[in-house]
């Protein structure tokens, strides 16, 4: 069976979704089947088998190609961040309610949805109602751990970095205030940013009256220079939609050897790693985070120790193979119903075809 993996734009296809479609297609394969990337609507045959990563293809396709099978990712949930992105525009609501009616419409309509965590799958069958469909849940990663980057020269030194854009929703300011406090009681405690944004960041930085060395870093060097660092910022809001994500940040830190320090408000987070790893500082306030890592601090700290500890979160929660062979097993059956299903209609038609003659 051929499968479309359909992306209206190719700016669609990035290090996150490359990953979640690489796992998909390499899924199809081991199974037998194979897989177009195509952003060409008239290239994708009706009644075929369809892949899409935003919910407006996917209804798209659902409207006007009748896909015998459908597989959609939702790395977010749209309607939430809509509000949040627009808010005080006048556009917000009605982005809002847009989404809203291609979420229930879409994932009603799927073969197969995919979420990034079990947090999104209840939010959705709590909204929508959406219990019968099929799913299967993969958290966003795109990093695999780097051993070389676990050495114990950097764990000496309190140094910190963030790597990120200057969005709110980046909670920067909350981030420098919580920097603040560390100095004050570490006071040979450094902080890197990395951003593009460096004139944002320098105003943010000013205006909570820290220092802190900011500095453009390219993708392709990122993960070298975050293996300096001691530790990571990803500080989040107890919001909804930060709940149900399963930002990248983490994973990215990780595997560069980074002690990261992060809210404790993404459900997932908080049952498969910050719960099981003693070296991920973790916590709902400032005082929470500021005390974690004073305590970090007041111990030597094993590189290889650190290793270990990281590494176990990438074998069961960061498996690329591990989720591919799930994957499998659920497309495996979908499949077989899909094709069993045709085999019974065109039985039926058959028959139908022979008592009218």
């Amino acid at each position: 069976m051929i499968f479309y993996l359909y992306f209206s734009s190719p700016k669609e296809i990035n290090e996150v979704t490359e990953v979640y479609s690489k796992v998909i297609e390499d899924a199809l394969l081991e199974l037998g089947h194979s897989v177009r990337r195509t952003s060409r609507l008239k290239e994708i045959p009706k009644k075929s088998a369809v892949i899409t990563i935003l919910d407006k293809d996917c209804a798209l396709l659902h409207v006007l190609k009748r896909p015998i099978l459908s597989i959609s990712w939702y790395q977010g949930i749209i309607p939430e961040e809509a509000m949040l992105t627009f808010k005080g525009h006048w556009s917000a609501f009605f982005r809002m309610k847009f989404h809203e009616r291609l979420e229930k419409y879409t994932l009603r309509k799927n073969s197969l949805n995919i979420f990034v965590s079990k947090a999104q799958e209840k939010h959705y069958n709590n909204k929508y109602g959406i219990l019968g469909t099929p799913s299967f849940i993969m958290p966003c990663y795109n990093t695999p751990i780097n051993k070389d980057s676990f050495y114990a020269e950097k764990y000496k030194s309190p140094s910190f970095v963030y790597a990120g854009s200057m969005a709110a929703w980046q909670c920067v300011p909350k981030m420098l205030e919580i920097y603040k406090e560390i100095k004050v009681n570490i006071p040979s405690a450094t902080l890197t940013i990395f951003t593009a944004q460096r004139e944002i960041a320098q105003e943010l930085v000013q205006s909570a009256g820290v220092s802190a060395t900011i500095d453009y870093c390219a993708p392709e060097i990122l993960n070298l220079r975050l293996s300096e660092f001691k530790y990571g910022f990803i500080i989040r809001d107890d919001i909804k939609v930060n709940q149900i994500a399963t930002p990248t940040k983490i994973n990215t830190y990780m595997a560069a050897g980074i002690i990261p320090i992060i809210s404790d408000v993404v459900e997932d987070y908080r049952n498969n790693i910050t719960q099981k790893n003693p070296y991920v500082i973790s916590g709902l306030s400032i005082a929470n985070l500021v005390e974690g890592i004073i305590k970090s601090e007041s111990n030597p700290i094993d590189a290889g120790d650190v290793y270990r500890h990281h590494k176990s979160i990438f074998i069961k929660y960061w498996n690329v193979a591990a989720y591919i062979n799930s994957l499998k097993k659920i497309l495996q059956k979908l499949i077989a119903k899909k094709i069993n299903c045709g085999i019974l209609y065109s039985s039926l038609y058959i028959c139908i075809g022979i008592i009218c003659v």
